[in-house]
């Protein structure tokens, strides 16, 4: 399996696509349509119960993320030499977790950063 994480800022969900965990990511999948090639993908997106006034809800937020995580990888595969066809994402979950929100009771905001990711990893083979 090929895995990839990131954590976000709040309502950010943009890829670091420079940095290299995200490059290593890339080329181990380039590697793996060779050898197979598909490559089957699965992401998982999160974001935290801490309110957002830049999306309609947290769970808004988290779709935007998975979405374009699988945009953003898309196009830079394409950039490669990959074709879309090669690239199958094979399940995407959206969710909202972390501690519940209550204006009354203060929570550091750093405990709701660890809720705001996105994870994306190979799943099984394809078979050429």
């Amino acid at each position: 399996m090929i895995f990839y994480h990131q954590y976000f800022g709040f309502n950010s969900n943009t890829l670091t696509v420079n940095d290299i965990a995200f490059k290593k990511f890339v080329e181990d999948i380039v590697n793996e349509i060779l050898d197979n090639g598909t490559v089957n993908i699965a992401v998982e997106a999160s974001a935290s119960k801490l309110p957002t006034k830049s999306f309609n809800s947290n769970q808004e937020l988290a779709e935007k993320r998975a979405k374009k995580a699988q945009d953003d990888l898309i196009v830079y595969l394409k950039k490669i030499g990959a074709t879309e066809n090669q690239i199958k994402f094979v399940y995407t979950k959206a969710l909202v977790q972390g501690p519940d929100y209550d204006p009354l009771k203060y929570i550091n905001p750093e405990e709701y950063l660890k809720y705001q990711y996105i994870k994306m990893a190979t799943v099984g083979t394809s078979a050429k």
